[in-house]
């Protein structure tokens, strides 16, 4: 937008950092698992199950909020099949791994609901994968410098959290509105 095309790939690097930020913070979150449930009113026995998924997730959080930072550098240049591309290749790992993960065929353990939160992450780890391949691709280097001498500028991270807070506490809310 502001007729920079290099300056696009230090922003991309800054969700990346955000990314890493909230899953570590969402990472502890899965510390207050147990009172977070138990207000929940479930029996006991969906209790383990809820907080085996949510665990599982909480911990493997990562590389679905980095995907969104990294699938925004197509969305902002109006390349929405390369973000739906991504997207079905996670839809498709998933489905797999959960068959794999929940009911334990061939060589992999039967995991159940926890197996669904790994095949979650593990399918979002490969997006991920794929989607940083193709932004650190040469052409997109060239033209949108995404792979900057220094990857961290602080003061852009701060512009990034000014103008990104309020969307991303009402997503967070909504999301939140949503469990409860």
């Amino acid at each position: 937008g502001a007729k920079k095309p290099q300056s696009v790939g230090l922003v991309v690097w800054q969700g990346i950092y955000l990314a890493a930020i909230g899953g570590i913070i969402i990472a502890a979150i899965s510390c207050f698992s147990q009172p977070i449930f138990s207000v929940m009113g479930h029996s006991p026995e969906v209790q383990v199950e809820e907080i085996s998924y949510f665990n599982m997730l909480c911990w493997l959080s990562f590389p679905g909020i980095a995907l969104s930072a990294l699938n925004a550098f197509w969305s902002g240049r109006r390349k929405t099949r390369m973000v739906m591309m991504i997207e079905l290749l996670c839809v498709a790992i998933n489905i797999i791994l959960n068959a794999l993960l929940i009911f334990g065929f061939w060589i992999f353990p039967e995991m159940g609901i926890a197996g669904a939160g790994l095949a979650t992450g593990l399918a979002n780890a490969v997006g991920l994968l794929l989607a940083m391949i193709l932004f650190l691709s040469y052409s997109n280097r060239a033209m949108f410098g995404s792979w900057p001498k220094k990857t961290l500028d602080v003061p852009l991270l701060r512009r990034v959290i000014h103008y990104g807070l309020p969307g991303g506490m009402h997503l967070g809310l909504d999301i939140l509105g949503f469990m409860a």
